[in-house]
């Protein structure tokens, strides 16, 4: 059952719309989220503050929601569990340029997701990335020493040319 001792982990590309989230509302970013207890706004995008919300309701407040917000009339049932998201084959990167990229798509800032968010992939073509090794060429990008050790393990980034 739920416990609110179980803090369910939340990915990098969930706590980046718990902050923009944040930012919309113009609500205080807490350095770390937590779902139990939920200690920001941002943390309602997750489904386990929404099931623990929905779990807490009274028999009228949940009344009041299946009354006021039912499905259309003309909506099928689901008939078998749709993946969330379907398993894409993981892929390695073993040579981009972060800086340049995120400049031509025009972002001033940004990671790996921001950048594959903003490109369309066919369907066919899409991967999982599961790390890579970015490399930054222009001295006005290089990131700084501290900044190049927080970042995951999973990743490699190398100023060029050294």
């Amino acid at each position: 059952m739920l416990s609110t001792m179980d803090n369910t982990s939340i990915s990098e590309r969930q706590k980046a719309a718990m902050k923009e989230f944040c930012k919309f509302f113009h609500e205080p970013i807490p350095e770390k989220v937590t779902l139990v207890p939920c200690n920001s706004v941002g943390a309602l995008l997750h489904r386990k503050v929404l099931l623990l919300l929905a779990a807490s309701l009274s028999e009228e407040e949940r009344a009041y929601w299946v009354l006021n917000f039912q499905a259309p009339e003309d909506a099928q049932p689901v008939a078998e569990a749709i993946p969330i998201q379907p398993k894409y084959p993981e892929a390695f990167d073993a040579h981009f340029h972060l800086d340049r990229t995120l400049h031509r798509l025009q972002l001033q800032q940004g990671g790996m997701e921001d950048m594959m968010d903003a490109v369309p992939v066919e369907e066919g073509r899409r991967t999982s990335l599961v790390g890579g090794v970015s490399i930054y060429c222009d001295p006005e990008t290089y990131q700084t020493d501290q900044h190049l050790r927080d970042l995951p393990e999973s990743r490699h980034h190398t100023p060029h040319p050294l």
